[in-house]
């Protein structure tokens, strides 16, 4: 649900970006966009995990006083400390700076991160001996700073151009056209392809740059495929005992085994990827397409090598009938009084979405339809 939940999923968005910038994709997902995304397809999943999880591994225990244990738990506790009040205050600071930071300021989501562990310090809530003794954020913060250093090596290099050239034509079968298809192939290889990491971590700096690469290359939209890898980083880590970091630990405790932690992960991660595929395409579009038309740049074209600065005058005819991925041209004018035409390829994909277009998005589409019927 959240951008902050898991050290990852910044890594994670970091390498999209990186490897849309190269075809001249840009792609801006801040904490409210990310929770906005996620809301009703991850609520959904969040709903209905309890129920899957206890109908294909029941519980031993079904019957428990639980207010008389949260009731023995909250006088081991006692009373909230001065600390654990900091402690409460700081938190709810750093999620507000996250979730407003645009507005406030505060560009860099790593700056409410390095300040607030400050103050952290400085309010004596964790002492210096604590941070030196967290061997696991030592951990995250080399291995991920270096990953995300050789990620911008090999992408420099076109290694993911290459690679992504490849795997492309693999995909070749699906065609442009069909730019949804694409999609849920590249999501699902996405899922699969954990049962070969033994680590969240591992998996978005090998894989994520590759497969946003060639969903690029196969016709994906670029946003669906953005979100979609995104999410799947989170629940995709559920397939084994060991496709996570705390996977391990938690198996380790003994309360189930292999068997039934693979059937559970697998209808968990392949549940959670159809739900995000269909719910979440739908309420995805509903979000980006209230009534915009997204257009994408043709060939090697790009702003940078047209040399737009800014500070022209953009025109776009829209034609009186529109179809699915269309040709349009784009008049810019600059300041001197000089223009130019650009061709530009229209993101409406499906026949439907021209709909969703006209009417405004979907949304009011859907409205309309039912006061019709």
């Amino acid at each position: 649900l959240f951008l902050t939940a898991m050290a990852p999923n910044a890594l994670a968005l970091s390498l999209i970006a990186e490897v849309y910038k190269s075809k001249d994709i840009a792609i801006n997902v801040g904490w409210m966009q990310w929770f906005l995304a996620a809301s009703v397809p991850g609520l959904l999943c969040l709903f209905l995990t309890p129920l899957v999880v206890y109908v294909l591994y029941p519980p031993e225990l079904k019957q428990l006083d639980n207010k008389a244990i949260a009731k023995k738990g909250l006088e081991e506790l006692g009373p909230m400390t001065i600390r654990e009040k900091t402690l409460l205050g700081l938190f709810v600071l750093a999620v507000l700076s996250w979730a407003l930071g645009e507005r406030i300021g505060i560009e860099e989501a790593s700056t409410t991160a390095i300040s607030v562990m400050t103050l952290l310090v400085v309010c004596g809530v964790v002492a210096w001996e604590d941070l030196l003794k967290n061997k696991g954020a030592w951990n995250t913060l080399i291995w991920y700073g270096g990953l995300l250093g050789i990620s911008s090596v090999l992408a420099k290099a076109k290694f993911f151009a290459w690679l992504s050239q490849f795997l492309g034509e693999k995909l070749a079968f699906l065609g442009t056209e069909h730019g949804t298809l694409a999609t849920v192939v590249v999501l699902f290889m996405s899922v699969a392809v954990r049962y070969l990491f033994a680590s969240g971590g591992a998996y978005i700096a090998a894989m994520v740059p590759v497969f946003s690469a060639v969903g690029i290359v196969a016709g994906a939209d670029p946003t669906l495929l953005a979100l979609g890898l995104l999410f799947s980083n989170c629940y995709g880590g559920a397939l084994t005992h060991y496709g996570s970091g705390p996977a391990p630990i938690i198996y380790g405790a003994g309360y189930t085994d292999i068997k039934s932690w693979w059937i559970v992960g697998a209808v968990f991660a392949f549940g959670n990827l159809l739900i995000h595929v269909t719910i979440g395409f739908a309420w995805w579009k509903a979000l980006v397409g209230m009534g915009v038309l997204p257009l994408q740049f043709r060939n090697n074209d790009s702003w940078e090598s047209l040399g737009i600065k800014g500070d022209e005058v953009i025109d776009i005819v829209v034609p009186d009938e529109l179809v699915p991925q269309q040709e349009i041209n784009m008049t810019v004018r600059r300041a001197d009084g000089s223009s130019f035409e650009v061709s530009l390829l229209s993101r409406i994909d499906t026949a439907i979405e021209v709909d969703y277009y006209l009417h405004g998005g979907i949304l009011p589409f859907v409205l309309r339809e039912l006061m019709a019927a």
